[in-house]
């Protein structure tokens, strides 16, 4: 195995064993679009413009979402709808 890779597999668990501590689970790729029911494409193809939350990049390939950072997107992407007939207005509520 080499250094590099031992190296990222290390500071995974690290981070894994610090999102624990925190009760703070690290989420894959995988498991936020599972959570939004999308596929790991949209998700991929948010990362470079800038959409969605902050994520941890580990080596090449192996990217990490905090639970926590993903709740805080989800509820800060939240649109509130009247609820009256025919009304198209949709805001962006905060609920801090």
């Amino acid at each position: 195995m080499s250094k590099k890779i031992t190296e990222r597999d290390e500071a995974l668990r690290k981070m894994e064993a610090e999102a624990q501590a925190a009760g703070d689970a690290l989420l894959t790729p995988e498991d936020f679009a599972e959570l939004l029911k999308t596929t790991t494409r949209v998700i991929r193809s948010w990362r470079p413009r800038g959409i969605g939350p902050s994520y941890h990049r580990l080596g090449h390939k192996t990217i990490r979402y905090r639970e926590s950072d993903v709740r805080r997107f989800i509820h800060e992407n939240r649109i509130e709808c009247s609820g009256e007939i025919g009304d198209t207005t949709r805001r962006r509520i905060s609920l801090d």
